[in-house]
């Protein structure tokens, strides 16, 4: 009887042994290995604006160059009055190509390609004979439309020396800051006839015949610049 009391002492103190260990092993550290990662971007700024309206290469109006003129006003030549304030050119006027306006700092490398083309439309037939007393200047390039017989050659010459602008730049370029890379050095004059009359064949006659013909119909020159401002892949 004793020693089956001993047997059931002993086997419950072995018991209890196994379970306090179990409870014990379960507190002691062990080998434990976390990792986590994580990521995100936001969409690259552009922000690239092109002001065209600063291309004035004609214009409505035009300052007088002569200090004795007694009317009222700033203008020796202007559209004003007209239903349309259109761009007007006339003898004794001239203008000069403004920088092209870009601005902006994009993150991301870009191209800016600037072209330009000019059409002569109208009738410019005087006496028979093709005559335009304009004068473009490219670069240090004279392109006088008394030189030639149509407008469709006229404008050709004056094309074949325009030269498209094309220049790349890394991101975070200032683009306010490339105007010398992309400018166009264009000029335009319709001088009045020289002290002599003989100026290329130039006199103030056939000048009138150009502005009496515009009273019903358009005679035009038409400069077109396209600018581009486009990412690099």
């Amino acid at each position: 009887m004793k020693k089956n009391r001993m047997m059931r002492l002993a086997s419950g103190l072995l018991v209890a042994v196994l379970l306090t260990t179990c409870a014990i092993s379960g507190t002691f550290a062990k080998y434990v290995t976390e990792g986590q990662a994580s990521d995100s971007a936001r969409v690259a700024k552009w922000g690239v604006t092109i002001k065209a309206e600063n291309f004035d290469l004609f214009t409505t109006d035009y300052k007088t160059d002569d200090t004795t003129a007694t009317f009222t006003g700033d203008y020796s030549v202007s559209s004003e009055g007209t239903a349309n304030r259109d761009d007007v050119m006339a003898p004794g006027t001239s203008g000069k190509i403004a920088n092209i306006a870009i601005t902006g700092t994009p993150e991301v490398a870009v191209e800016v390609a600037v072209k330009a083309t000019v059409s002569v439309s109208g009738n410019w037939l005087v006496d028979g004979d093709f005559y335009c007393p304009i004068v473009i200047t490219v670069g240090t390039d004279k392109i006088s439309g008394l030189d030639y017989d149509s407008a469709a050659n006229f404008a050709a010459a004056i094309n074949d020396k325009l030269e498209d602008k094309t220049a790349q730049y890394a991101p975070n370029k200032d683009l306010s800051t490339i105007g010398d890379d992309t400018n166009l050095d264009l000029e335009w004059a319709w001088a009045f006839e020289d002290a002599t009359g003989t100026k290329n064949n130039q006199t103030d006659k056939k000048d009138t015949v150009l502005g009496d013909r515009a009273v019903a119909e358009d005679l035009k020159i038409d400069i077109k610049v396209e600018i581009s401002v486009t990412q690099i892949d």
